[in-house]
């Protein structure tokens, strides 16, 4: 089904392999100790190094700040990208 040859291997100059854990937040794998990695993931990602460049520019952008509902009874909200 795939045809990666070894490419997935660390040092692989093509390849990055992010996940997403308990919370929603995406990491790097190798970022957290293996027992706490295997608690914590959720998904994992095969991405190209040009795109984990991108998705890190945009979230290092700024974000504008949401005000809360008038009214509103403390809900929480959370988008993921998939």
């Amino acid at each position: 089904m795939f045809d990666f040859e070894g490419e997935l291997v660390s040092g692989s100059q093509n390849w990055q392999i992010v996940y997403t854990d308990d919370e929603g937040d995406m990491m790097l794998v190798g970022d957290d100790p293996w027992e706490e990695f295997c608690s914590i993931v959720r998904k994992i990602y095969i991405y190209t190094k040009e795109e984990v460049q991108k998705m890190n520019s945009k979230s290092a952008a700024p974000r504008k700040e949401e005000s809360p509902a008038a009214g509103g009874g403390g809900g929480c909200a959370a988008a993921t990208n998939e």
